[in-house]
C-alpha cells in the first residue's frame, strides 16, 4: 500500500490528516475468529476545526462469500468517517452485499453504547449463510446496543414473505 500522515510540530493536536491505501488485508490475520477476507481500504481523512479526524473511506473485499465458508458476505463499503475522542461514525454509509444486494445508512460507537440504522435493497439470506434459501429482502434493521441493554428491530420484505419484529434485552 501507500500512503501519508501529516503531523503539524507546532499543533496542540499535532496530527493533521491521514490518507492511503491498503491492499491484500485479511481480517484473519488479526483476529483467528474473524473472516477471510481480501480487502482494500483506502482513506483521506483530516483533522477539522473542531479537532475530529474526519473524511471519505472506501473498502473493497474480493473474496467476499457465505459467514459459513468463514467469509464476509460484504463486496464493498464506502461513506464519510468521522472519529472524535471515542465517539466512531460512519455516515452516508453504502454497502455492496454479496450476491448484488446493497445497505446504505449509517453506524455510531461511542464508549459502551452503538446504534445503526441500514435500509437495505435485494438481501439475499443465501449469500450470507450457505444452508439458507436465496431472498430478495427489502426494508429496515435498526439495532441499539449498551451496557445495560440491546434492542433490534427488523422489518424486510419480499413477495413470498416478511420478517418484521422488535427485541428488546435487559442486561
Amino acid at each position: 500500500g501507500e500512503g501519508a500522515i501529516v503531523f503539524e510540530a507546532w499543533s496542540a493536536n499535532r496530527l493533521r490528516a491521514v490518507r492511503g491505501r491498503l491492499a491484500g488485508l485479511d481480517a484473519r490475520a488479526f483476529n483467528p475468529g474473524w473472516p477471510v477476507t481480501e480487502a482494500s481500504v483506502e482513506a483521506n481523512l483530516a483533522i477539522g476545526q473542531d479537532g475530529a479526524l474526519a473524511g471519505a473511506i472506501k473498502l473493497s473485499n474480493a473474496g467476499a462469500g457465505p459467514i459459513d465458508h468463514d467469509r464476509l458476505p460484504i463486496q464493498a463499503a464506502e461513506g464519510q468517517l468521522r472519529i472524535d475522542g471515542t465517539r466512531y461514525e460512519l455516515t452516508q454509509a453504502s454497502f455492496g452485499l454479496a450476491g448484488g444486494g446493497r445497505a446504505g445508512g449509517q453506524i455510531r460507537l461511542e464508549g459502551e453504547r452503538a446504534e445503526a440504522s441500514v435500509d437495505i435493497e435485494a438481501l439475499d439470506l443465501a449469500q450470507w449463510h450457505s444452508s439458507l434459501r436465496p431472498t430478495q429482502f427489502a426494508g429496515r434493521l435498526v439495532a441499539r446496543s449498551s451496557s445495560g441493554a440491546q434492542a433490534f428491530e427488523v422489518d424486510l420484505r419480499e413477495a413470498r414473505g416478511a420478517v418484521a419484529g422488535k427485541q428488546v434485552a435487559q442486561m
